[in-house]
């Protein structure tokens, strides 16, 4: 006999209690500017029972216990065992406790680093404990407990397009990144308008990194689940939530590169400014404003209300420090050098506003923006990288001005040659972002082998920046020197694709996108849903993504090189130093 008790519901109300206590037992120590051994109680305990929760919605899961709504809308008896765990995120309640659970993990580790940098100002834990609680209070308003009237026998399943393996990572992963963030947000509260002390800095950069890594991660996870399984061939569509999970991304990168610039004036809302995008970015996802205009929106939507009264209040937080900035600022103390880095940062932070100007227009207006917008703008941002580049080695590229631009003229006509390319527009943007590819490999050849040794092991840099630059030609190549057409392919004979590739009528899925990988392009072929597609003969739609894999090499380089810059923060004298 089932029990009465909602089990679930209970031990969320607990695990809500406890971080209250938690938030109570801190502003309490707020005099004493000393934390209490209680506040790590309260927060440990609250982790661990949220952490229970979870656990307890997935074996309901596992288990095909069709009593919980949440089971039977997104589970199935015949869904794989790695489906019916990552199911939890498929919906708006399950992502909540999931996004509950890793803040609570993340506060806890944060709270634990408070004690031992012995950071002074509480306000910091006190920031973060009401961005906890919210996420908690909305967790427990989506009601992954609720129960149903009636027990059904089968559940409804798990939406096809979610059943693929980086579904099972990418949700958790942005999630941290998002969680990260909340951490630098509430470092920037409690901070002074400039920020002068070291250890404030490195514990800064720190969750910077941390927030960078893991978004990064997550974006480009998802970059490959989009491009497997959404059927048409792409990896970056420009979409809303997209563009809302890009714009933290890129904010973080330039809080990443200030160096000496992270004690200007106005440096604590640079730190604050990520979360609050991705507080916007969780709106448009789980407010159900976007349900027709976005695949990655939740269709449905009770908390509306409760995610724009804390997008809000954020807005409000900003604006508040923005001001108070304004007034209080001493003009006399900005600097007015100009160098590689701060031109980076503005190239960073102007992209992001035109991304996110872009994003709200149609919401404000109702008019579409134009793709090209987007493009024109990656565009423009990119070959301004380039320009910060060739500046960062200017002496290298001096001295080897002819050697370098000759070089990448001859890769440039080989890669036309070779893929039968003829735009000379894209040949030459091609041709310009191949030179500091080029300029990078002349660099290490003509340096003397004992430093040569010293930038390979300081690479991590390096490493991101090539990243970069494989990225972008990634992007070039498998869109400018794109191709799309009809092509029919018979059941027994094989069709030539170009590129190598054969295939066979029978082998090709009725259903969904076939991927054929070859070291020229990668080739997506859908099926055609018309007259043409006979039973031995098929119409199938091609698209080819020539070079795609300098698109992947370069996300993977990019994560690397975040990743050693991100272990290397721990390495910091004063991380280690206790109250």
């Amino acid at each position: 006999m089932r029990l009465m008790i909602n089990i679930g519901g209970l031990i969320f109300a607990m695990s809500a209690f406890a971080y209250l206590m938690a938030v109570i037992t801190g502003i309490f120590s707020y005099k004493k500017q000393t934390l209490s051994k209680w506040v790590n109680i309260f927060s440990s305990v609250s982790a661990v029972l949220i952490t229970f929760d979870m656990i307890l919605l997935i074996y309901y899961q596992v288990a095909h216990d069709f009593h919980y709504a949440y089971v039977y809308e997104h589970t199935s008896t015949n869904l794989a065992p790695a489906y019916l765990v990552s199911a939890l995120w498929a919906g708006q309640e399950g992502s909540f406790l999931l996004w509950a659970v890793i803040n609570s993990w993340i506060g806890f580790v944060f709270l634990r680093g408070l004690d031992k940098r012995g950071f002074k100002n509480i306000s910091a834990f006190i920031g973060f404990s009401v961005i906890n609680m919210s996420i908690m209070v909305m967790a427990i308003l989506s009601r992954p407990f609720k129960t149903m009237n009636y027990l059904q026998v089968e559940g409804l399943g798990l939406n096809t397009a979610l059943q693929d393996p980086w579904m099972v990572v990418h949700p958790p992963l942005v999630f941290i990144g998002y969680s990260s963030m909340a951490v630098l947000f509430s470092i920037g509260l409690c901070v002074g308008p400039e920020i002068e002390d070291s250890c404030e800095k490195l514990m800064l950069r720190k969750w910077a990194l941390m927030g960078w890594f893991f978004l990064g991660l997550g974006i480009f996870t998802g970059s490959i689940w989009a491009y497997r399984a959404l059927g048409w061939g792409g990896y970056w569509a420009w979409d809303p939530i997209e563009n809302a999970a890009l714009i933290p991304w890129l904010l973080l990168a330039g809080i990443c590169h200030e160096g000496r610039l992270a004690s200007k004036p106005g440096s604590r809302v640079r730190y604050m400014l990520p979360f609050v995008m991705a507080a916007f970015g969780t709106f448009l996802a789980r407010s159900g404003i976007l349900k027709d205009k976005s695949v990655h929106s939740y269709t449905v939507s009770s908390l509306s209300i409760p995610l724009l009264i804390f997008l809000a209040v954020l807005v409000m937080i900003i604006l508040y420090f923005s001001l108070s900035k304004a007034k209080k600022g001493d003009a006399s103390r900005r600097s007015t050098g100009i160098s590689i880095l701060s031109i980076l940062n503005v190239n960073l932070y102007a992209f992001a506003v035109l991304i996110f100007l872009g994003t709200i227009f149609p919401l404000i207006s109702g008019v579409a923006v134009p793709m090209a917008f987007f493009n024109y703008s990656a565009l423009i941002f990119s070959m301004v990288l380039v320009i910060l580049f060739i500046a960062q080695y200017y002496v290298r590229f001096k001295e080897n001005c002819f050697e370098i631009l000759f070089i990448s003229a001859i890769i440039t006509a080989a890669i036309c040659l070779i893929m039968k390319f003829t735009s000379l527009t894209w040949m030459l943007v091609l041709w310009v972002f191949l030179i500091p590819l080029v300029l990078w490999m002349v660099n290490i050849l003509r340096t003397k082998p004992k430093l040569r040794i010293k930038m390979i092991k300081d690479s991590s840099a390096a490493m991101a920046h090539i990243g970069v630059i494989l990225l972008i030609l990634g992007v070039i190549t498998s869109t400018a020197l794109s191709k799309q057409g009809t092509i029919l392919a018979t059941d027994g004979s094989l069709t030539n694709l170009g590129y190598g590739a054969m295939i066979d009528g029978a082998d090709l899925n009725k259903e969904s996108s076939t991927i054929i990988h070859t070291i020229g392009s990668d080739i997506i072929l859908s099926p055609v849903d018309s007259e043409l597609s006979l039973s031995a003969v098929k119409a199938v739609n091609y698209t080819t993504r020539p070079l795609i894999w300098l698109f992947w090499i370069g996300g993977i380089l990019i994560i690397l090189g975040n990743l050693g810059a991100l272990l290397k923060s721990y390495n910091f004298p004063c991380m280690n130093q206790k109250k």
